[in-house]
């Protein structure tokens, strides 16, 4: 998700973000919508909920 661009994630995590958003594009869109929330010089992230086995951001 840099400026630059890169490739989409595969294996794994590919997997989770289809899991937990549904696409690649729905992800970055939700991504994109927190990060674009954040006041100041603070951080967007993607984890993972131990808890309830899935990837929040």
């Amino acid at each position: 998700l840099s400026p630059n661009g890169g490739d989409k994630p595969t294996g794994e995590l590919a997997a989770a973000i289809a899991d937990a958003f549904g696409s690649f594009d729905k992800f970055r869109a939700q991504f994109h919508a927190a990060a674009t929330t954040v006041q100041g010089s603070g951080w967007a992230a993607l984890g993972w909920d131990t808890l309830g086995n899935k990837l929040l951001i």
